[in-house]
């Protein structure tokens, strides 16, 4: 994702277009939710990694409003911008200042980073612009799957709705698991058996 992103900025830097580059830290609206393990409302929190490496925090909400002040801003022209929060806190002192707060004790259940690591893999823009080089006759002759991730507190789900509904509409393989994201991360072997069984 990274890696992917830093190539999209090189592309519209080298473009010739006006532009500003807004690279935000970890939104807290989606790392600190149930969507990936954050429940304070039920008393648990997943922390990945050991959970003492401080993050600037960042609302979307601050992040939507320096977007709009940009388009106005001069300054902002061609220019790099990052993005993050008033104070950097670790994700175990964000545990301590809920359970501050009344949140009560939270039980906190700790992913190595290796373990995560594993299930993870490079991502590139390709997977957004390199078309299907195939013969029409034969891409309709292809199994057509759609996997949709539909936890409850899944922020960004609505943006994915249509698509879903899309993949439906013209009759592809249609399915659900109750993950964020990440479902390779949060149900890997339910993620692999759907994949499998829509590529035999």
């Amino acid at each position: 994702m990274t890696a992917g992103a830093g190539a999209a900025e090189q592309a519209l830097m080298s473009s010739g277009m006006a532009y500003t580059i807004l690279p935000a830290s970890y939104f807290m609206e989606v790392w600190l939710t149930p969507a990936l393990g954050f429940d304070v409302a039920h008393g648990t929190a997943r922390i990945y990694g050991d959970g003492t490496r401080p993050v600037s925090w960042v609302s979307f909400r601050d992040v939507a409003k320096v977007a709009a002040a940009a388009v106005t801003e001069r300054a902002a022209r061609n220019q790099v911008v990052e993005l993050g929060g008033p104070e950097a806190l670790s994700p175990r002192e964000v545990v301590r200042m809920f359970e501050a707060a009344g949140a009560g004790e939270i039980a906190t259940e700790s992913v190595p980073e290796a373990a995560v690591a594993r299930r993870f893999a490079p991502f590139t823009l390709h997977c957004f612009s390199q078309p299907l080089d195939a013969p029409t006759r034969a891409a309709h002759g292809l199994t057509r799957c759609y996997i949709a991730s539909v936890k409850p507190d899944y922020p960004v789900k609505p943006v994915f709705d249509p698509f879903a509904q899309r993949a439906r509409d013209e009759g592809w393989s249609y399915h659900e698991l109750p993950t964020g994201h990440d479902a390779q991360a949060e149900m890997p072997d339910a993620l692999a058996a759907l994949l499998v069984a829509a590529s035999t």
